[in-house]
């Protein structure tokens, strides 16, 4: 049977079909695009979970000598109680923070003909950042590391190490802090130990700090995130001394070395008695430990009874403990020279750093014939509270130059 049909019917037919082809075409591609696009529901409100060891429990912190009215070296090697971590966790790989051909551009140009200088790379990063420098430069560069880091040498165990620059920074943060703290108080370690170690070397002196054998991925990219930035006061590098803890209360130059450094201010900080780990330590020492470290350190030989041997006069500072009589006495002879009797003094040169800082109290127990302390904070106390760093960006949201402004009064950081 043939089935007649007019011409008009025909071309409606056709038109209708060529419609359905074109829409299924059409929504063909859109189906293969989408399947290509990534599917997350929880875009901007991820919430990884850090796979990195607890903080390093035996990293030490600094104290610093004053020689001839300098400040030339960090020496006090305390080992301080490293705080909580409560940071946003980034879980942190070579994945992520590799820079891969798949996204990195890179033009090699040979040298003239007749030169024997290496070849030179142009690159490209993904931040849009361009960069040049030779062919080692870039690979540098891949692997992670900033270009041109230069040489910097330290003083640690006795023994000097000299290397390049970045990868001694990085290994003195992980000596420091480890790898658990916020990254804020991390890349802020990293620009005060920069600061502090360029400004020695430049003097020609090799400061004594503590080393790690390496550092941790996280250390070594928030401390790259930061490179080449240090902390200037008045056009100049300065000196970026820090310690474990501050007790409450920063301690200022002149109080702890006797040199007045604009920017190592006395500052309060009221959040170490809530926050702090090294608030309210004790520790207990028999009364003989007590006459013992006095006569050796000292000469002076202390009788009677024990609760009249020790006395605070007055505070520096607010927190700390200023000048002390001992035995009845402000003052000792030691080598021809006459020594004023201090709460550091005491803390350092008596007792030996066995009291975390010279924010202390004390009280005698005749029953037990044993003097106990209650200090708080770890160290000298002056410039960046290394725990402190950790409690303004974990509580408060500052980031790194806030921390560093916060600590060092009138810097720039650049």
């Amino acid at each position: 049977m043939v089935i007649k049909m007019k011409k008009t019917s025909l071309i409606k037919i056709s038109f209708a079909m060529a419609i359905i082809s074109l829409y299924t075409y059409v929504y063909g591609i859109m189906e293969i695009v989408d399947a290509r696009l990534p599917i997350d529901d929880n875009i901007g409100n991820r919430q990884a979970v850090s796979s990195e060891p607890a903080a390093d429990e035996n990293s030490e912190p600094i104290e610093l000598q004053v020689t001839n009215g300098r400040l030339p070296r960090l020496s006090d090697f305390d080992k301080p109680v490293i705080g909580f971590v409560e940071e946003e966790s980034v879980q942190v790989s070579e994945a992520t923070v590799a820079i891969t051909t798949a996204s990195t551009t890179a033009a090699t140009t040979s040298p003239a003909a007749g030169t024997s200088a290496a070849a030179t790379t142009a690159v490209t990063t993904p931040s849009g950042t361009s960069v040049s420098g030779s062919s080692e430069d870039f690979e540098t560069l891949i692997n992670n590391e900033p270009l041109s880091s230069g040489t910097f040498r330290i003083s640690s165990g006795g023994n000097t190490v000299e290397g390049d620059a970045f990868d001694i920074v990085a290994r003195v943060v992980q000596a420091e802090i480890g790898s658990a703290f916020h990254k804020e108080a991390i890349k802020a370690q990293a620009v005060a130990i920069y600061t502090y170690i360029k400004r020695q070397n430049e003097a020609g002196n090799a400061p004594v700090l503590p080393i790690a054998p390496n550092a941790s991925e996280r250390v070594r990219e928030y401390s790259r995130d930061v490179w080449g930035q240090a902390i200037y006061h008045n056009g100049q590098l300065i000196q970026a001394v820090y310690s474990a803890s501050s007790a409450g209360w920063s301690a200022s130059s002149q109080s702890v070395w006797g040199s007045d450094l604009p920017y190592l201010r006395s500052g309060k900080r009221d959040f170490d008695e809530q926050h702090d780990p090294n608030w309210g330590q004790t520790v207990t020492f028999s009364s003989s430990e007590i006459m013992s470290n006095v006569l050796r350190q000292t000469g002076i030989q202390l009788s009677g009874e024990p609760a009249g041997w020790l006395r605070i006069i007055n505070h520096v500072d607010t927190a700390y403990v200023g000048e002390m009589s001992i035995g009845g006495k402000t003052s000792f002879t030691h080598n021809g020279n006459d020594t004023k009797i201090t709460g550091r003094v005491f803390r350092e040169r008596i007792m030996g750093f066995a009291l975390r800082s010279a924010s202390f109290t004390f009280e005698y127990d005749s029953a037990k014939d044993t003097f106990t302390f209650k200090t708080n904070g770890y160290g000298h106390g002056a410039g960046m509270s290394q725990n402190g760093a950790n409690i303004l960006a974990t509580h408060r949201g500052y980031d790194y130059i806030d921390i560093l402004k916060y600590y060092y009064t009138g810097v720039e950081v650049r």
